[in-house]
Order: structure tokens, then sequence, then C-alpha cells
């Protein structure tokens, strides 16, 4: 009744235990004489096939952010244009926006950590992109560029283009 996954992480964990390379396995500690997980046979896992969203489905969302109001739309639009994950999309700046050369650079992103102080078990912190192949330049259409000039009137070049408490 367990999926292909949750097997395989089971079996990942006991290999762990009991023989890992680091660390104090049961193995290394003189607990057992041999790895009991060897030859254990797992279940295939059968990834699911990834379907993007038809254009017209892209637009209804958009169109309903619009609606709805707020900074939704903007992180809607501008997601759904550049193809940046919401964490780095969440960490944009103004100064990120290379208005002459129509281009968004991705220098960093947002992730949930270890609340320190007290009050809260998780906070949000800003740092670097999820790889270093993730720190990029991705070019900007000019619709793009208006979303963004909008969000802009009356804020300055280090501000958040996505407040923290903007309701996204």
């Amino acid at each position: 009744t367990l999926s292909p996954k949750t097997v395989h992480n089971a079996a990942t964990l006991l290999r762990t235990m009991f023989a890992a390379r680091k660390g104090g396995s049961a193995l290394r500690l003189g607990y057992i004489g041999h790895d009991p997980t060897i030859g254990l046979e797992l279940p295939e896992q059968i990834k699911p096939e990834i379907v993007p969203p038809t254009k017209d489905r892209v637009w209804a969302l958009i169109s309903a952010a619009r609606e709805l109001g707020g900074m939704g739309y903007g992180a809607t639009f501008l997601g759904a244009h550049t193809g940046v994950r919401r964490n780095e999309l969440l960490a944009l700046r103004f100064s990120d926006v290379d208005w002459f050369a129509k281009e968004l650079r991705i220098r960093r992103a947002v992730s949930k950590t270890r609340g320190t102080d007290g009050a809260h078990k998780w906070e949000w912190r800003e740092g670097p992109p999820k790889s270093k192949r993730s720190i990029r330049r991705i070019g900007l259409t000019e619709s793009a560029l208006a979303v963004i000039s909008a969000l802009k009137t009356g804020r300055s070049d280090e501000d958040l283009l996505f407040p923290r408490r903007a309701g996204i």
C-alpha cells in the first residue's frame, strides 16, 4: 500500500543506518557483520509526465489574477512570461531590472528557514538562488516591462517588486 517513493526513502534510511560510509553506521560500529540491504529489490519509480498548461489556461490564470487585483497579477504575469521560480520572483528588486537591455537579472531567491526569534517556527530569508547556474539574465517583452513599470510607481530601486506582505 506504500508508494514506490516511500519504499525508496525507507530503503535509503536503512542503508544509511546499517552501512553508511561516513558516521556511526551499524556495520562500522560492529553491531552487524554485513549490510542486510544488499540485494534488496525496490519497486520501479514511475515519474508522472508533466503536462504544462495550455496557452489559454495561462491567460485564464492571468485574467483571474487581474480581476482579483493586488500584486498577484504582476507576479502571475511575470511568472508566466519569464519562467522564473517563485522563490526567485519574490526576491526581485527593481534594481534587478535592466531597463535598457530589457532584461531581468536573477541573483537571489527567498527560502524558508527555521525561525530564530523564538516566536516563529519558520521565517523567510533572502540568499542565493537554487544553484550557480540559476544566476542568469532573462529577456523581457515590452508587456512584461510595462507590468514592472506599473509596479514601480513611487518606489525606489532597492524595493522588492512584490513586498512580503503583498498577499501572494
